[in-house]
């Protein structure tokens, strides 16, 4: 099974890397959070995945399995169990 993506004219400039990491995205301001998987990331964004989508809100924190820092990030769009996270 392919996973989501937006349908239409590509919007990015630059290509994003396939990639398989574990995540948990955190709504910024709430306590909840959402086991995610990053199917694509770029230094300007990514791409998760998660049963949950439509639970987060616009403005999410990342916390990526195995770094220290979370990094912050808007959602740019969501299809399916799939969000494009723009980030901040």
């Amino acid at each position: 099974m392919k996973d989501p993506q937006p349908q239409g004219r590509e919007q990015r400039t630059r290509k994003r890397r396939a990639v398989a990491l574990w995540a948990t995205a955190t709504g910024t301001g709430s306590s909840l959070s959402v086991r995610c998987m990053i199917r694509d990331a770029h230094k300007s964004g990514c791409r998760i995945v998660t049963s949950r989508i439509d639970e987060l809100p616009d403005r999410i924190s990342l916390q990526i399995d195995g770094l220290a820092k979370p990094v912050g990030g808007r959602i740019a769009w969501r299809m399916g169990r799939a969000a494009g996270i723009e980030f901040l």
